[in-house]
């Protein structure tokens, strides 16, 4: 007698110390206190597809990133393209962890929580606080 249905585990990693895990389509942060919200990918790469976006998507995605939203389809997606790809090189030269979120202040995580696919919601116990992260769509589409 099976008392459950078989599944097939894929390891990705060994996170020492983590508190909590989310997957938001393709992606999973899984929260450490000691070293912040660490980012896997289980799909090939997550990455946004500008080539794939409407106008409404587009416009969405340079609004998010406080971009002019003026112009035919054709000009917002040069324009997404072009921030996109600086952002890259400004990672590279600067040498920042592209699996791991950055935060403009000091914050230790004790937890996170999807709120919806482009909020995570996380919790401090050291400063008994919540904190919303607001990003583009986490599995990138």
């Amino acid at each position: 007698m099976t008392l459950g249905v078989s599944v097939e585990v894929k390891i990705l990693g060994k996170f020492s110390g983590a508190t909590s895990v989310v997957y938001l389509g393709g992606i999973v942060c899984v929260c450490q206190p000691s070293s912040g919200i660490q980012v896997v990918s289980i799909a090939a790469t997550p990455k946004l597809e500008v080539n794939r976006l409407n106008k409404d998507g587009l416009v969405r995605e340079l609004q998010q990133r406080r971009l002019s939203v003026q112009g035919s389809v054709q000009e917002l997606r040069e324009r997404m393209c072009t921030f996109l790809k600086n952002l890259e090189h400004s990672c590279i030269g600067r040498d920042v962890d592209l699996a791991k979120v950055h935060f403009s202040q000091n914050i230790e995580l004790s937890s996170i929580a999807k709120a919806r696919d482009s909020i995570l919601g996380c919790a401090s116990d050291v400063e008994n606080h919540l904190h919303g992260i607001f990003g583009a769509e986490w599995s990138g589409s």
